[in-house]
Order: structure tokens, then sequence, then C-alpha cells
């Protein structure tokens, strides 16, 4: 089955958490990324269509910033491999210029792979 994918994904080699900004609740942790969508892992499913306010925390020691705080726009979500836990993607990130060239060098800084 060939993907149909915009733009290549991106496999997180490590975890950031990614938390509900209103709420403060933790919702998984990030292990999937594109300048366009993430994808997370996590305790809870989330609706389609939902769309949320999220903060990812980065790491400080090579960021100048020690999170992330975005809206994006929950694209599907599922049960996980591992019973109990749900993978949620999400699409639309709105995020200031800045951010998103931060959402850049995460995945360039950890030379994150192509999935395909």
């Amino acid at each position: 089955m060939k993907e149909r994918r915009a733009m290549r994904r991106r496999h997180l080699m490590f975890h950031l958490r990614v938390f509900d900004a209103t709420s403060g609740q933790p919702l998984g942790n990030l292990v999937d990324i594109t300048p366009g969508g993430l994808m997370i892992t996590g305790e809870q499913g989330l609706a389609p269509g939902e769309r949320r306010r999220l903060r990812m925390h980065l790491p400080i020691e090579i960021f100048d910033k020690a999170e992330l705080a975005f809206a994006a726009t929950v694209a599907w979500s599922s049960d996980e491999v591992s019973p109990g836990l749900y993978d949620t993607g999400f699409r639309d990130l709105e995020m200031p210029d800045e951010d998103r060239s931060r959402l850049g060098a995460l995945i360039d800084e950890y030379d994150l792979r192509d999935a395909g």
C-alpha cells in the first residue's frame, strides 16, 4: 500500500512530553513528527476533528525556550499495540514562525530519520 503523505514522516528517537495547554494534563509522548503534524502515544484517545491547545517541553540545554505552545487538530486516534495506550495524530499545527523554526531545528538536531 503506497502512503499518500505530502511530507516525509520523521520518527522521534527520544520522547518529549506533550500536555494539554489549558488543563496542564499530560496527553502523551511525542513519537512521530513532520513540519505539518505530529503523533503522540498516551493513555487516552482523543476525538478526531477536535482543536486542542498543546504544550511540548523542549530540552533546555539545546533550545533557548523551555517549551512550544501551539494549537493543533486531532486527525485520528486509535488503540496502540500496547494495551491501554492510544496513538493520536495531529495536523494543522498553528504556531508563530519563530516556533515553527524551533520545530524544524528539533527535527534537524536529533537527526530524525525518514520513515519509509
